[in-house]
């Protein structure tokens, strides 16, 4: 992989919520921000299996969009065998682990701890297409609604890191709790789905007309799941507060926020 660029990881949650904010079916912020051309934007399959649960045209539009590159687990410990040969897989565990932990101590032991009970005689002798379907197992013993996408998309977030893609920015869930313990844990950038306006005035350098009227779009699904108000960092950076939709993205316009590392804005 080439680090000459920077690495934009998007997430379920990130992109299903800026596929419906939109100008129209043609003109959707996604669609806008996949021409910011100083990012390579990547994904892991099971963000697709997650988007065709809830909105079937939106996994098509991933499915068929050659701006983002969709990885499997296979893609990734392939990537790793590059460097790490068979070491490949135990490295995919230890990452795997990791992630389970940000939302659960018990989440790994509960669904995937069969895969770590392996001896190092038996990793020596796995075949890709076995480890794989051991992985598929567990993966589906997990069912639906219950983290998986943002577990293989840290995975991957993790694996990157670890062959040297050294500018990783994952564009993610609006879960606070699990961006914060991304961005403290590494040295990755996240971005939530409300900083995607920071993206299209800093990078598409889109007018505030015109981003306004996304942000209207944007305002209407969240009124409708009955919220309209954002967390936002004091000056000092210490304190959330939670301020009116309309007003950050002024602030934003007005050059009053910063992007923090976790993805929510603090006021200058």
């Amino acid at each position: 992989m080439n680090n000459s660029n920077r690495y934009a990881l998007l997430d379920t949650d990130f992109i299903s919520k800026l596929f419906i904010t939109r100008i129209d079916d043609s003109n959707r912020l996604i669609h806008r921000l996949l021409d910011i051309e100083s990012f390579t934007f990547i994904c892991h399959y099971q963000t697709e299996i997650e988007l065709g649960r809830h909105n079937h045209t939106a996994a098509d539009w991933l499915n068929g969009n050659p701006k983002i590159n969709i990885f499997k687990d296979r893609d990734l410990i392939q990537l790793m065998a590059e460097t790490y040969g068979m070491a490949a897989y135990g490295y995919y565990v230890n990452m795997l682990h990791r992630s389970c932990d940000i939302f659960s101590r018990s989440f790994f032991d509960r669904y995937y701890k069969s895969v770590e009970q392996y001896s190092t005689e038996f990793w020596l002798r796995y075949q890709l297409e076995e480890f794989i379907a051991i992985i598929d197992n567990c993966d589906a013993a997990i069912g639906t609604d219950n983290n998986l996408g943002e577990i293989k998309l840290y995975t991957m977030a993790q694996i990157l890191k670890q062959i040297g893609t050294t500018l990783l920015y994952v564009f993610c869930s609006d879960d606070r709790k699990a961006r914060y313990a991304l961005s403290s844990q590494t040295d990755m950038e996240c971005v939530s789905a409300l900083a995607s306006f920071y993206l299209a005035k800093n990078h598409l350098h889109m007018p505030k007309e015109e981003a306004q009227q996304f942000f209207n779009s944007w305002m209407t699904f969240h009124r409708a799941h009955g919220q309209e108000r954002f967390p936002v960092y004091n000056a000092s950076g210490h304190q959330l507060e939670k301020l009116p939709g309309q007003d950050i993205f002024n602030m934003l316009y007005n050059d009053a926020l910063f992007l923090m590392k976790d993805g929510l804005f603090r006021k200058k």
